[in-house]
């Protein structure tokens, strides 16, 4: 490694200053798009394959990490209309992240429309307008431990759910809808047509406007590089665990301070910037 020289020697500046040992303190949501709703309108997102117009479209919105994270969930909301025993819909997810490019979803990076990944799914204990047949679910969408570097990219996310509608036993009206709120001016998600590989505008039907669909995704990351205990501060209570990632050889996200997906001697001068006053 072309930094091992300045690491070894900076480490050793570094490391006599350790007084105390400090845990590593990981972020579990790593990206929050905002709450469930009771209200609002209902996107609709389910496969629904038996349908003879299958509801095929796939929500897409972008985020940001802020260091080098692992994503292993995605969770979302929503419910199904007809759902009179209120019982879990939703078969398996999809999920794709893709690179941002120019502020306008990219190439895909990870994931497809053909692999099914597992689903847990919880009633949150409310009903969409109060309706009882509109419970709403949280579902969450395993991943396999995908690794991003810091930066922004965008998320594409659809469902597989039961194809009878348990109220009347239509095989071409069962689908999930999450709920949008109002949307904020910066919204810009999009649907996205699978089977045309299409994107619209995804719009709040009372004002035009694009929409921000509500999910979040959960992992491993590191909320603020350099703080290793998790009080939102560099300080000298984060160099003992500073130095012990930086020796260990596992990379390690709170550790890489200049945000450039390495460990290395650039990151000891980053550390020692962040902690001075």
């Amino acid at each position: 490694m072309t930094h091992r020289p300045f690491l070894s020697a900076s480490l050793a500046i570094v490391a006599c200053c350790v007084l105390t040992w400090t845990s590593v303190v990981k972020a579990a949501v790593l990206w929050d798009n905002g709450p469930y709703l009771t209200n609002g309108f209902g996107l609709s997102i389910g496969w629904n394959q038996s349908a003879s117009t299958p509801f095929r479209y796939a929500l897409t919105d972008d985020f940001v990490l802020a260091s080098r994270s692992t994503i292993t969930r995605l969770n979302c909301y929503g419910y199904m209309t007809g759902n009179v025993n209120n019982q879990p819909q939703i078969i398996a997810g999809y999920v794709r992240i893709l690179a941002d490019d120019n502020g306008e979803p990219g190439d895909v990076i990870l994931g497809d429309w053909t692999t099914p990944r597992e689903v847990l799914q919880e009633f949150t204990g409310d009903f969409y307008l109060g309706a009882s047949d509109r419970g709403i679910y949280r579902v969450s969408i395993s991943l396999p431990q995908w690794e991003l570097c810091p930066g922004t990219y965008w998320v594409q996310y659809n469902l597989d759910n039961n194809d009878v509608r348990p109220s009347n036993g239509s095989l071409t009206g069962n689908y999930f809808s999450t709920l949008t709120p109002s949307p904020p001016p910066e919204a810009n998600g999009y649907h996205y047509d699978v089977l045309t590989s299409t994107y619209f505008i995804l719009d709040d039907p009372q004002t035009g406007q694009g929409n921000a669909p509500p999910f979040s995704l959960e992992g491993e990351g590191c909320a603020l590089p350099g703080d290793f205990d998790g009080d939102a501060l560099c300080t000298m209570d984060d160099v003992p665990s500073f130095v012990e990632a930086l020796l260990s050889g596992a990379f390690e996200s709170c550790a890489d301070v200049n945000e450039d997906c390495e460990m290395n001697g650039l990151d000891v001068q980053a550390f020692v910037q962040c902690i001075l006053p």
